[in-house]
């Protein structure tokens, strides 16, 4: 991931820390939504591994056009985390 990468994820890590946090009114359903959304997008990620393993493995042609999986693996953690941040937003503007 390189060294931007990295500070990116350090500033994630940090990012509780250093805002003030929200007080949760309703925690039931709190969990339930983050419940939700984490379901959804590792859902998507898992998809999204069996079809890169089914095109590896079944669709030779395709092969030399996919990026060596190490590198695969490197692009599962952001699209996790825009695929959470799209369903969260989408969830969001569902309850409103």
């Amino acid at each position: 991931m390189g060294s931007k990468g990295l500070t990116a994820l350090a500033f994630m890590i940090l990012r509780p820390l250093i805002l003030k946090r929200e007080k949760i009114e309703d925690t039931d359903s709190y969990f339930k939504s983050f419940y939700k959304i984490l379901f959804s997008s590792l859902s998507i990620i898992a998809i999204m591994m069996i079809s890169i393993v089914i095109i590896t493995l079944f669709i030779p042609i395709w092969r030399d056009r996919l990026p060596s999986p190490e590198i695969m693996f490197v692009v599962i953690l952001p699209f996790f985390l825009l695929t959470h941040g799209v369903i969260g937003y989408i969830n969001l503007s569902i309850k409103e």
